[in-house]
């Protein structure tokens, strides 16, 4: 066979196809060269469990599959093949990710491989260049129902506050689908920006998906999306990402190949801290997703020796489910034929050849392949390569198959001089550990967007050495003339980021293949294109691309942030031979598919499968048709509408798409939620307090009558930051660390009854010093807490609450600045106290006290949604409904900042009438800004009638200031939160947890401007007297604490709460609610009130304006409040009781708080609502 026509492509060595090491840059790509057989066992393990974390019935919980095994087994190659199954047969989204040890913030790490994997082509096998996220992205929206998507449609024009608008409407709507229900609607908001393929969107969402920090600016351009930046806000979008995917069906998978030459521990002993970061991290992924599958590759004798540093828990169940899966070390003859005939296969199709059935290893000789059996599949894919070498070299095939090595022809070794070995530095590993840490944002603007593809085309020329050289210069408008050598033709790259709505990338287009005359013409953009309409400009101009021979490559967000990054390290490392040898073998820059798109550079393993052949990955036609999912082979349980979902697009020569199934709307089985072991859960959060135990003094119990915390006795050392053991069977809800157990004696018991009794709130001031305290029943008639900043009102307001929630009086907390939120947060329960007294009230506390901690405005929290108008409203007495009306339109006129012109005056009173209609004659349903607003824009009979002669003109108005409205307010109305019911929030009824007190902490901080705010305060009022009235009582029931009162009871304006807030002191009374307002600016309070408020409790003022509004007060008691307030220094206070004035050295509280960040209030709030589903 000398003459064989095959020999000319076998001794050519312009395609390397014997590679016997994986690179990371070809986990994205299809694979000609995969052999199923190789890792049988490991490929079965991993099918199974994809085909249940993407199957109707998934798992209750995510699981870890661990792949143990030599160096040279084929561990990086294995997870390419579980990538291609995964999205080849359309079972689920797969991110990919090496081991590196200098990541100190593993979620992070995770975080950004899993969106550079989602970033990349999603099926280059089924000849799809759309990006996994776009993939995603297009799913959801096919997902939706709403009328408001057809706005979003590619031809749509929509800009500014009007598309923001219809991206909340479209979010909102997705979350009412129970799939969605659990995933964060701000998420949805994003991926349906993705959904537009516009640059300037897409690279602002991307940091936002990263977790990155997003300036003011760049957060107005997406419709003003938060940017997560707390420590924990990875690891939650992770999650929610996972919550995504499998409500569309789709498995989570993640991937970690562990690099092997970091198995010299005692020269990298940081690996084993980052070793377990690493696992932790995805247990906790796994935990929380139940449609995740975890890969982890990992070296056999390292994964012995790191075993024993994680906890027995997280052991066993990655060596239990499922069992970890050992690889081959090493291939039979047959598979090893295999190998070489696959690669073979690749080889001779491109030239238009084929495998002789009788002889698939033609030209190596077949035999030699019986020797090699035994062998590592690396080792016999290097004796391919190493024959196919010397064949290249001397013209002609070898004698024999495989190559004898040098010491086995008999020629004697003579062992060289022993000299100081210099050890080579692992360029691979330091590539990884220095991308894995560097922080870099890719260009934005397309000059520099331009720049960085030309020093990348000229980096790229370098790494290939003499084979091919380009040589690039710019040209205008963000092109680039580049000339190959030694062939010498000629491209011109065009970067082309125009949106196509209003024809913008049409006319680059044109201009661009204009400009490309005798050239090759290249469109690039940072997104994937758009879908070409039929009979578009863009359509026409890529059937125009595509006869000139020219291509269409996106450059996208993970790629720009790897050659900024490859740049930056090539410039450490410049003048280095490491970084030469490593650029020419890894090839780093030219490998990525965008560069290598760009160049036109042969990529040997994108080679697909001759007609013939069937590819592994890829699923078979259905029935013999031609849908572009077909059946999914293996993949029984399979939904039809898993199966249209994630369909393919076809498209017609010219480009243009033809009509897709995936925007047949089909819905598949909503997924279970993550159910995470409660147990586990408080393993990890509950924390010891010391043992504590009622004294045995004489007169004890006339010392309890005062205050029932004096008198105790601590069994056990007082708190020196060490962690004491409490009693056995004490549950902590309110979350803390447990450790273990220490030798303390056993504690004796405690009461669990009800405390009961006046609450000891400090001692008078004088010569003989007393305990003042304040009744429970007290404070049905309301109180008040001034003072300045430090004065400390704060602390003796929360000394009372902690006593009525020891009492079993459910609170709420308003809490303008954050510090209330100390509450929720583990730490503000582990400051060192060396009061008996407040170490066993903070242990009562910890037992019985359930805290719940709102964010409402902010979904990433706990967000709490509020109605138009009170519940119930239709139920109560004329009176009662006619004022909750005027109180709603009121709240409502004053968000849309109506004054007192007539247009003004006329679109309130429209407004007023349209409420009273409807809630005269309820639709059947919770009454909705968006009825309003509906009421009004239709002009309903009775409402024209009701009216009487006002001009159409007044109806549009309201009716668009009502849409604008809506659309403004979507996050605090987002049907997606908990709803704002009083019963919820002090935990009585259907929610009261047998043994516990609710405290529940209402942060304002994300409301927005001071009108956002006083509207949802105005709710929270008006449901407060609704539930007054429903719910009476003559003793105390409930209290609540308003922050900052005097912006909700101003002396000089009148809010939208200042009417609910003066009804509610004046009839909360007659329900057992008692109001406290607690204020920094007294002068500003309305004391208009002070009839309807029994206790004030006032410290230090200095301010002329609030000394002169207290005087009148005390006046009765004969105390010059001008000389006595101004002194008071911080604890003291003035009692003002029924005319009486006491003198106060306040007590602290248990509890001392300190102002939150809003990113800890944000992780706080979820922590209480994961407590909750306990």
């Amino acid at each position: 066979m000398a003459n064989d026509p095959r020999l000319e492509p076998f001794l050519d060595d312009s395609r390397e196809v014997f590679t016997s090491v994986e690179q990371g840059q070809h986990i994205w790509q299809a694979d000609p060269y995969d052999v199923e057989t190789l890792n049988a066992p490991a490929r079965r393990a991993f099918k199974r469990l994809l085909d249940k974390a993407s199957s109707d019935s998934p798992p209750s919980a995510g699981k870890l599959l661990l792949l143990l095994g030599e160096s040279g087994s084929g561990k990086t190659h294995l997870v390419r093949a579980f990538r291609n199954t995964a999205h080849g047969q359309r079972q689920g989204f797969v991110g990919y990710m090496p081991m590196t040890v200098d990541v100190t913030q593993y979620d992070r790490y995770i975080l950004s491989n899993l969106i550079d994997s989602l970033d990349k082509p999603f099926d280059e096998a089924g000849d799809d260049d759309d990006s996994g996220l776009m993939h995603l992205s297009d799913a959801l929206m096919a997902q939706c129902t709403s009328a408001y998507a057809l706005h979003l449609k590619d031809e749509q024009i929509l800009e500014g506050e009007e598309l923001h608008g219809t991206i909340r409407v479209v979010a909102d709507e997705l979350l009412m689908d129970p799939r969605f229900r659990d995933v964060e609607v701000d998420l949805l908001r994003a991926l349906i920006y993705l959904h537009r393929r516009d640059p300037r969107l897409n690279r602002r969402i991307f940091h936002w998906l990263r977790c990155e920090s997003l300036s003011e600016a760049d957060q107005r351009v997406i419709g003003n999306l938060i940017p997560r930046t707390a420590d924990d806000a990875p690891a939650r979008m992770v999650e929610h990402l996972g919550r995504l995917m499998g409500g569309l069906g789709q498995a989570l998978v993640l991937c970690v190949d562990q690099v092997e030459d970091v198995s010299d521990f005692e020269q990298r002993p940081q690996m084993e801290n980052s070793f377990r970061r690493a696992m932790n991290s995805l247990a906790a992924i796994a935990s929380k997703v139940p449609r995740a599958v975890v890969v982890f590759c990992c070296l056999t004798d390292y994964w012995m020796k790191m075993k024993p540093l994680l906890n027995r828990s997280t052991v066993d169940r990655i060596e239990n489910d499922p069992e970890p899966v050992m690889l081959e070390a090493t291939v039979t003859a047959d598979t090893a034929r295999d190998l070489a005939a696959r690669r073979l296969q690749a080889l001779f199709e491109q030239r238009g050849f084929t495998l002789s059935p009788s002889d698939p290893t033609w030209p190596i000789p077949a035999d030699g392949f019986e020797v090699l059996g035994g062998h590592r599949a690396r080792d016999v894919l290097n004796e391919c390569r190493r024959y196919r070498d010397r064949a290249i070299q001397d013209g002609k095939l070898p004698a024999s198959f495989p190559l004898q090595r040098p010491q086995e022809l008999g020629k004697p070794h003579t062992p060289a001089e022993p000299r100081h070995q210099v050890l080579k530095p692992d360029m691979d590993q330091l590539w990884t550990d220095f991308r894995a840490t560097l922080r870099i944002d890719p260009p934005e603007e397309p000059a520099d967007v331009a720049e960085l593809l030309a020093w990348a085309i000229e980096a790229g020329s370098k790494e290939l050495g003499d084979a091919r050289r380009f040589d690039v210069k710019p040209k205008e408008k963000e092109m680039l003339d580049v000339q190959l050598h030694p062939e010498g033709s000629k491209l011109l790259i065009a970067l082309c980021e125009k949106d196509s709505r209003g024809g913008g990338l049409g006319k680059q287009m044109t201009e661009a293949l204009k400009k490309a005359s005798g050239k090759t013409p290249v469109i690039v953009r940072t997104t994937d294109f758009p879908p070409a309409r039929p009979g578009g400009v863009i359509a026409e101009q890529l059937g125009a691309l595509l006869r000139k021979g020219g291509r269409r490559v996106v450059v996208g967000d993970t790629e720009l942030r790897d050659l900024m990054a490859l740049r930056t390290f090539r410039e450490k490392h410049a003048g280095e031979a490491a970084l030469t040898e490593w650029s020419r073998t890894a090839r780093p820059i030219t490998r990525l598919k965008s560069v290598g798109d760009m160049l036109g550079l042969e990529k040997p393993d994108t080679t697909p499968p001759s007609p013939g052949t069937k590819s592994p990955n890829k699923p078979a036609p259905k029935n013999g048709g031609a849908s572009p999912m077909g059946n999914v082979g293996a993949r029984s349980t399979a939904t039809k509408a898993q199966s249209e979902l994630f369909a393919s697009p076809r498209t017609q020569p010219d480009g243009a798409p033809l009509a897709p199934d995936v925007l047949s709307g089909a819905k598949s089985k909503p997924s279970t939620r993550a159910e995470t072991s409660a147990r586990e859960a408080r393993d990890v959060r509950e924390h010891r307090e010391p043992a504590v135990s009622q004294g045995h003094q004489h007169g004890s119990a006339e010392l309890l009558a005062e205050d029932p915390l004096t008198g105790i006795t601590v069994e056990s050392q007082m708190l020196t930051g060490r962690t004491l053991t409490p009693p056995r069977g004490l549950k902590a809800t309110i979350g803390f660390k447990r450790n273990e157990p220490t030798a303390a004696s056993p504690p004796s018991a405690r009461p669990t009854e009800t405390l009961t009794g006046p609450m000891r709130i400090g001692t008078s001031e004088g010569v003989f010093s007393q305990i003042v305290t304040v009744e429970p029943s007290e404070l049905t008639r309301h109180s008040a807490f001034l003072g300045t900043t430090g004065s400390g009102k704060t602390t003796l307001a929360l000394n009372v609450l902690e006593q009525l929630l020891l009492r079993g009086i459910p609170a709420i907390l308003v809490d303008r600045k954050g510090d209330l939120a100390a509450y929720a947060r583990d730490l503000s329960w582990e400051e060192h106290l060396d009061d008996p007294a407040l170490i066993e009230r903070r242990r009562l506390l910890r037992e019985r006290v359930e805290v719940a901690l709102y964010t409402p405005g902010r979904s990433d929290g706990r967000p709490l949604a509020i109605p138009v108008i009170p519940r119930g409203l239709e139920s109560q007495s004329p009176e009662e409904r006619e004022q909750g009306v005027q109180q709603a339109a009121d709240a409502i006129a004053g968000m849309l900042e109506y004054k007192t012109s007539p247009n003004d005056k006329a679109a309130r009173a429209l407004l007023t009438q349209a409420l009273r209609l409807l809630v005269q004659r309820p639709p059947g349903s919770e009454l909705t800004l968006e009825m309003v607003q509906k009421f009004v824009a239709e002009q309903d009979e009775s409402l024209r009638q009701e009216t009487g002669g006002l001009p159409p003109k007044t109806f549009a108005k309201l009716a668009q200031d009502l849409e604008v409205l809506r659309l403004d307010l979507r996050p605090l109305m987002a049907t997606g939160g908990e709803r704002l019911d009083m019963n919820e929030l002090l935990g009585l009824g259907a929610a009261r947890k047998p043994g516990k007190t609710r405290l529940s902490i209402i942060s304002t901080k994300y409301l927005g401007d001071l009108n956002r705010i006083r509207f949802w305060v105005s709710q929270l009022l008006l449901e407060a007297n609704r539930w007054t009235s429903q719910h009476p009582a003559s003793k105390l029931q409930a209290v609540v604490l308003f922050d900052e009162a005097d912006i909700y009871l101003p002396a000089t304006s009148k809010p939208a709460t200042k009417q609910p807030m003066e009804n509610l002191l004046k009839r909360a009374r007659s329900a057992g609610l008692g109001v406290m307002l607690g204020t920094q600016s007294p002068g500003d309070l309305d004391y208009k009130c002070r009839e309807n408020v029994r206790t004030w409790f006032v410290g230090g003022v200095k301010e002329d304006n609030a000394l002169k509004k207290l005087k009148p007060m005390f006046t009765e008691a004969r105390i010059d409040a001008e000389t006595r307030l101004p002194g008071q220094k911080p604890g003291q206070f003035h009692v003002l009781r029924e005319g009486k004035v006491q003198q106060l050295r306040a007590d602290r509280s248990a509890i001392r708080t300190d102002q939150l960040s809003e990113d800890d209030i944000l992780k706080e709030a979820r922590r209480t609502l994961e407590r909750s589903s306990e």
